[in-house]
């Protein structure tokens, strides 16, 4: 059986756990069940192809998946901060530390 890797929200990676997929197939349960429905249907018909295509075809995929991917790291790295902001009030005189700002940010290879 296929086990899914759940990140839990509001906790840290350390907190993930490995679940049977049937186990997840519970939308009272779960949120974000059609989703993990949406990636295992495209796994599965990708193994099916990768039976019948020819070898150029499964190698021409790999490399246009490892473009992808390469392009993704791309995107999650900023190339500038454009502005800063304090995040809600700060009382005049008061200090306050880095946790309480917001930065508008350019991140590289996006226009």
């Amino acid at each position: 059986t296929m086990e899914v890797l759940v990140k839990w929200y509001g906790r840290s990676y350390i907190h993930n756990t490995w679940h049977p997929l049937t186990e997840l197939k519970d939308p009272e349960r779960y949120l974000g069940t059609q989703r993990v429905e949406s990636f295992v249907k495209g796994y599965r018909e990708l193994k099916k192809w990768q039976k019948t295509a020819e070898p150029e075809q499964i190698e021409s995929h790999h490399i246009q998946v490892e473009m992808e991917r390469e392009q993704m790291v791309k995107w999650c790295t900023a190339d500038r901060v454009i502005a800063a902001r304090v995040r809600g009030n700060v009382p005049s005189g008061m200090q306050f530390d880095k946790k309480s700002l917001d930065y508008f940010v350019k991140w590289k290879t996006l226009p």
